[in-house]
């Protein structure tokens, strides 16, 4: 097989992977992933599908046509909820809007309820290319550099003091500054 017939293949793929199609509710005898995952979940915080096939597969597929339909700002929200925070991370990687996801991730940082993660986490994401064009958020990116700037500094460990100040060049790579 070409390279370009597996791609045009793989994209074929994606694309059929992210339709959406109305899930059926979940009630008490439904059977398969979807309704163990939507039944485990709880009242509180409802799984919808795309979610639920992400979290069972956990296969790069899924994970990316979770990131398509969620955006990578969306992904970072649901950071932290013990449902959905492993599939989240995993899913970031595969965002085309990575940027977006910045703010958040750094909010999550300044909190330091889960400082290494979230510090590898933006580490991995800086690797991903960036969208062309002018920075969106000029203000959302000052407030990176100065929870980042304030981690490399006063940071009790000294891994994460030298992340942040990794990740800080990086970003200033990127374009972000004041």
């Amino acid at each position: 097989m070409t390279t370009s017939r597996a791609v045009c293949v793989f994209f074929c793929l994606l694309t059929l992977s992210c339709e959406r199609s109305p899930a059926p509710p979940a009630s008490p005898s439904a059977t398969g992933p979807v309704a163990t995952v939507n039944a485990s979940a709880g009242e509180g915080s409802p799984i919808d599908a795309s979610w639920a096939r992400a979290i069972e597969s956990q296969e790069d597929a899924e994970l990316a046509g979770l990131a398509a339909r969620e955006g990578a700002r969306k992904l970072a929200s649901s950071l932290g909820d013990a449902k959905r925070d492993a599939t989240a991370r995993r899913a970031l990687v595969f965002a085309h809007d990575v940027d977006e996801a910045f703010v958040v991730i750094s909010e999550r940082i300044a909190k330091a309820s889960a400082l290494e993660a979230d510090l590898d986490l933006l580490l991995q994401l800086t690797h991903r290319p960036q969208r062309f064009g002018e920075r969106l958020d000029p203000e959302g990116d000052a407030r990176v550099l100065t929870v980042l700037e304030e981690v490399a500094v006063n940071a009790p460990e000294p891994r994460a003091r030298g992340k942040a100040q990794t990740l800080l060049t990086r970003l200033h790579e990127r374009g972000l500054a004041r």
